[in-house]
């Protein structure tokens, strides 16, 4: 038995411009992750090039690899009935043979003196987090770091591709913002850094055609921001909800800086509301750095105890709902900076 490629996400369509970090979002079913675990096997078999899969915290990795018979070959394995697939702690045999690796980045730090020469692949399988919620999961800090930190200790100055695997629940996230990644028109595929970094829009009509069939989709979920989201892979998340640009009478209360980013926040006091924009006055006396890594002269750390009635006001403000952003990217590094300096 033989996967159909035709209807679910093909590998071999984004392996096919070389580049050396793929970002794959895709629709919900459109088989992103069995399509990349079953090309790595096939790998394996044909030459022996290993993989690691990747995953944010240890506890997700615990259903499919670090428990007692881990889950992650349960979808390949009737696809290779002639192959012996098995898990154990942090390695993913097959035929009894070391196939991949599972990883935490949580706790990456410890590989650092360990070689993986065999490793041609790294699957970072659901890199985008829906943090909506208590106890809902939430990005690292200082992510994509500790991630080219992950890559630098697997590809030890070989090039090794990444396969970055999510769902479509939003744009804003911490690796879209580091690559300066847009997500193409469905179907479509764009390249970025001079042709090393390959983003792609999954959607598969077949897919999507038998999930409207289904009563589900078709009579309880309707025409919904969801069935947009699981059958179109349009954005979650990202809804319009505190988008709106500066009034012109909006006054410069400070620049506040986010992993060297500048955020200008100004003021409306018609409105007694706060605005957050790209736009900032590079001379404003007043300045505040949300990290450590953007202290400089004559700026104040955000979370100290010098924070003054503007940063107490702004702080209020947000929780009070008197806030506006003017984009997408600036609406969730302030909403990634209140949870921060709490």
């Amino acid at each position: 038995m033989k996967p159909n490629f035709q209807k679910y996400w093909d590998i071999n369509v984004p392996k096919s411009y070389n580049c050396l970090f793929n970002f794959i979002c895709g629709g919900r079913g459109t088989g992103k992750s069995f399509g990349a675990k079953y090309d790595f096997a096939k790998q394996f078999i044909k030459n022996g090039s290993q993989f690691t899969y990747l995953r944010r915290t240890k506890e997700e990795l615990k259903k499919l690899t670090t428990q007692r018979d881990g889950q992650f070959w349960d979808d390949i394995s009737p696809f290779m009935s002639n192959r012996e697939f098995k898990v154990e702690s942090d390695k993913l045999f097959i035929d009894k043979e070391i196939g991949g690796y599972a990883h935490a980045l949580t706790t990456a730090m410890k590989l650092k003196s360990t070689p993986f020469p065999g490793v041609t692949d790294i699957l970072f399988d659901e890199f985008i987090i829906d943090e909506r919620g208590i106890g809902a999961p939430h990005y690292l800090f200082d992510e994509v770091t500790k991630f080219f930190e992950y890559y630098e200790t697997i590809a030890r100055e070989r090039d090794v591709r990444v396969w970055f695997l999510a769902n479509a629940l939003s744009t804003n996230n911490p690796y879209f913002d580091e690559f300066g990644l847009t997500l193409p028109e469905p179907g479509k595929i764009k390249v970025f850094r001079n042709k090393d970094v390959l983003i792609q829009n999954v959607v598969s009509p077949e897919v999507a055609a038998s999930k409207m069939q289904s009563r589900f989709y078709s009579h309880v979920v309707g025409d919904s921001r969801y069935r947009d989201y699981a059958i179109q892979n349009k954005t979650l998340l990202d809804d319009d909800t505190f988008i709106a640009k500066k009034p012109k009478n909006a006054k410069m209360k400070f620049v506040l800086w986010f992993h060297e980013k500048p955020i200008g926040v100004w003021f409306d006091p018609k409105y007694n509301t706060f605005y957050c924009s790209p736009n900032y006055d590079p001379n404003c006396e007043i300045q505040y750095s949300a990290t450590t890594q953007d202290h400089q002269p004559n700026r104040l750390i955000l979370s100290g105890q010098f924070q003054g009635a503007g940063i107490r006001l702004f702080k209020a403000a947000y929780e009070c709902g008197n806030m506006r952003f003017e984009n997408q990217k600036i609406k969730g590094w302030v909403r990634d900076i209140m949870r921060w300096t709490r």
